[in-house]
């Protein structure tokens, strides 16, 4: 998400805060590994896929397919 995207959503839920304090922020966590996105959706709203890769398993013709 864009730091101007955040900006926005932070402005639609009510906080004064400018868009420099916004990129300032974005900008110190950039490239931090431990940085974790919350969704606020309402159950059932929103479905999402992880389209990881984890290695080769037998499929029933006896080939190995990814997983």
């Amino acid at each position: 998400m864009s730091g101007v995207r955040i900006h926005e959503e932070l402005r639609k839920e009510g906080l004064k805060i400018s868009y420099p304090s916004v990129a300032r922020y974005v900008e110190s966590i950039k490239g931090k590994s431990n940085v974790c996105v919350r969704f606020h959706m309402e159950a059932g709203e929103e479905a999402q896929v992880d389209f990881g890769y984890v290695g080769l398993l037998p499929k029933k013709d006896g080939k190995k397919g990814k997983a």
